[in-house]
């Protein structure tokens, strides 16, 4: 998601990311959002998008951050081509972002600032996985690259 903040585009230089796994994942983390503007406090999301063409039951996906694992609530499936925000909290990223309008999901966590591993798991297995470092805002994957800011 490009979004424009505080005089700023959330993506910029390349970074370090380590992905593992196939190169092929249906649902991968394409943004993470560990260092807003301000407080991080209730303020952090990722998002996921699900690039493939079938679906993923909610209920049984994970989003973990070095090996703690987080519900996603407020949804049941992510669709083939799906794009979700996974907020800390909903209402706090609708008022950084009151012009969003996609599909918003709930969870509770706080990212580390200067980087740490990420997963998404679903039915007790990785599907996929990637380390980042801090030093900017966010990192965003975009054409097979990671940049932040």
């Amino acid at each position: 998601m490009r979004v424009w903040k505080r005089n700023s585009w959330c993506l910029g230089i390349a970074c370090l990311v380590i992905l593992s796994g196939g190169a092929a994942q249906a649902m991968i983390i394409s943004e993470v959002m560990y260092n807003p503007d301000g407080a991080d406090s209730k303020r952090e999301w990722i998002e996921l998008y699900n690039n493939g063409s079938g679906s993923y039951n909610v209920s049984l996906l994970r989003f973990s951050e070095n090996g703690v694992n987080h519900r996603i609530k407020g949804l049941d499936a992510i669709l083939g081509g799906e794009i979700v925000i996974v907020a800390d909290n909903i209402e706090a990223f609708l008022k950084d972002y009151p012009d969003y309008k996609g599909i918003l999901g709930d969870s509770s966590f706080s990212l580390s600032n200067k980087g740490e591993d990420l997963a998404i798991i679903y039915n007790g297995t990785i599907i996929f996985n990637m380390s980042y470092e801090g030093g900017g805002s966010c990192i965003e994957h975009i054409n097979g690259s990671w940049y932040e800011s």
